[in-house]
């Protein structure tokens, strides 16, 4: 694996652990990043909404998760997790006013955690927004 590779992976799999961790808060709730975790967070304007709300129903239902806020023409890294289990973890390109946007579709039930970061300082990545999703069986 090239160094590139290595510390992407990294970074993604860092992001995701961050993510189950706080899965098990509660009902999907829309939410602005609160820094970066080692006591030097600053506020973000980014915000993740799920269209349409939740909870969902478990095994395939398609819903999509919108973010603002964020820098333009930029990656935005993106983990989630379930019931604080570790993790998956892909990139995103903001748009030229810093919208994001991706489908999901619903696995397993439980508590789903999906967070949004950003480089804003030079490698340092910082949640900027997440949003807990609830997945139950009906």
């Amino acid at each position: 694996m090239s160094k590139g590779r290595g510390t992407v992976f990294i970074a993604v799999a860092a992001l995701a652990a961050l993510l189950l961790g706080v899965l098990a808060a509660g009902p999907a709730v829309a939410g602005k990043g609160n820094g970066n975790g080692n006591g030097n967070g600053h506020q973000s304007s980014a915000v993740l909404w799920t269209d349409p709300s939740n909870p969902y129903p478990a095994h395939g239902f398609d819903f999509e998760v919108m973010g603002s806020g964020f820098n333009p023409d930029s990656v935005v890294h993106v983990s989630f997790g379930r019931d604080g289990s570790c993790c998956l973890a892909f990139n995103v390109m903001s748009d030229s006013e810093g919208d994001i946007s991706f489908g999901w579709t619903t696995g397993e039930p439980g508590m789903y955690r999906f967070a949004a970061y950003q480089d804003l300082k030079g490698n340092h990545w910082d949640v900027h927004a997440e949003i807990y999703v609830e997945v139950a069986e009906q």
